[in-house]
């Protein structure tokens, strides 16, 4: 019997939390080699961060960020906002 649609496959789902387990073993040592590269070469320091950043945080898009807005209850930038007609059509 196929599982159902939108289920993850076991053995997926089994490799990502071997993998996920196996990193968190590893976070001192990525934190100790990072803090090394960034004494020796800050350059490379950031783009080592920039790389591995889209694994701990998702890239944002301008929907999501409008959403985001909204949902805090923050006005929207003006640039999101729909465009309104200039206030001298008001003067009849």
């Amino acid at each position: 019997m196929a599982r159902p649609k939108g289920t993850p496959n076991r053995t997926t789902k089994e490799a990502r939390e071997f993998l996920s387990a196996l990193m968190d073993g590893e976070i001192e040592h990525i934190k100790t080699a990072l803090e090394c590269v960034r004494k020796d070469n800050p350059y490379k320091y950031i783009e080592l961060l920039t790389r591995i950043m889209p694994y701990w945080m998702p890239k944002l898009t301008a929907e999501s960020v409008a959403k985001d807005h909204v949902k805090l209850g923050e006005n929207l930038p003006s640039w999101m906002k729909e465009p309104s007609e200039p206030t001298w059509f008001d003067n009849d």
